[in-house]
């Protein structure tokens, strides 16, 4: 039986806005799309730079899926955040295009955050996945 070619919008994946600082960065961390932040600062921002932004994200990651078509590849699955709205390690290092062992690393280090459930595992925030790759783009000083 042939699979069937999986057609995803834009809109399955999600759109994180967080404060860092002075900035409010936008970005889809999905995709692996460490082009999809944008930095807003504060104190100039009106909401149609914000709305701007977002629908600006939103044409980054269309292009994206439809690269990932031309080439004939399958796109990503959208990440499915859990109850409480986070990642577990192996969603995370996927969306960042990581191994679980570069993300724990990372968190060991400083440079990502993460929150802990009871259990002791690393729960990892839509937000935290951007401003880390705000961070890495350089967009923001950390």
């Amino acid at each position: 039986m042939k699979s069937r070619a999986v057609r995803r919008s834009a809109f399955d994946y999600p759109v994180a806005i967080s404060r860092r600082g002075r900035y409010l960065l936008v970005s889809a961390p999905d995709l692996g799309l460490h082009a999809g932040t944008q930095c807003l600062l504060l104190d100039r921002l009106d909401p149609s730079q914000l709305g701007q932004a977002v629908l600006g994200i939103y044409e980054r990651v269309r292009s994206e899926l439809d690269r990932i078509t031309v080439r004939g590849d399958r796109p990503p699955a959208p990440l499915e955040l859990g109850r409480n709205g986070t990642l577990s390690v192996t969603q995370a290092a996927r969306a960042l295009g990581v191994t679980p062992f570069i993300l724990r690393k990372l968190t060991a280090s400083g440079g990502i955050g993460c929150t802990r459930t009871p259990g002791g595992h690393r729960r990892y925030t839509v937000e935290a996945l951007s401003l880390y790759l705000a961070a890495r783009e350089g967009a923001v000083a950390a």
